[in-house]
């Protein structure tokens, strides 16, 4: 329609249409001013109609777009819960053998007289706490992940927890 109207308007001397129009007027003034709105309306949605449709599309687009991402966010949480469940429950799985090891160990190291053998339950023991203590910083990830964590502050005591690293890794030198 546009290019229909366009080779009309490259064709036709506009000054002679108004020249008409104004001449048709002159001649019959009850029906002029209707048909010469009637033709502005005309034209003026031609040129419109082009526009909107396009501006339907591009709004039809959008909501598109909207919806998978709309849906795309409902599956990266589901995703996000199923993956937090899953921590939770290895971590879980994880930390139950391990106390029944940390607690043997603890009775080894009381009935130990050797202190070549102490020293190494001592780093079975020492390796054992940073584990159950990673395993800990796992479940307080989900519990944070979850919106179910309550930070606490405490004191730590670096000089000791530098000579457990220290002493984990002389012992796996050895």
């Amino acid at each position: 329609l546009r290019n229909i109207v366009d080779k009309i308007l490259k064709f036709t001397d506009t000054d002679e249409v108004f020249s008409k129009w104004s001449f048709k007027a002159q001649e019959n003034t009850e029906e002029s001013p209707y048909r010469q709105w009637m033709i502005i309306f005309g034209v003026v949605l031609l040129i419109l109609v082009p526009y909107l449709m396009i501006l339907k599309n591009e709004i039809n687009k959008r909501k598109k777009v909207e919806i998978r991402l709309l849906e795309t966010k409902r599956e990266l949480e589901n995703a996000l819960n199923i993956k937090t469940a899953f921590l939770a429950n290895v971590s879980h799985e994880l930390k139950t053998p391990l106390t029944a090891i940390m607690g043997f160990t603890k009775l080894l190291m009381k009935r130990e007289e050797n202190p070549k053998k102490q020293q190494l339950l001592e780093n079975i023991q020492v390796a054992g706490d940073t584990l159950v203590t990673f395993i800990d910083n796992i479940l307080d990830l989900s519990k944070l992940e979850a919106g179910k964590v309550e930070l606490k502050y405490r004191r730590i005591n670096l000089r000791n927890m530098i000579d457990n690293i220290e002493r984990i890794c002389n012992g796996l030198n050895k």
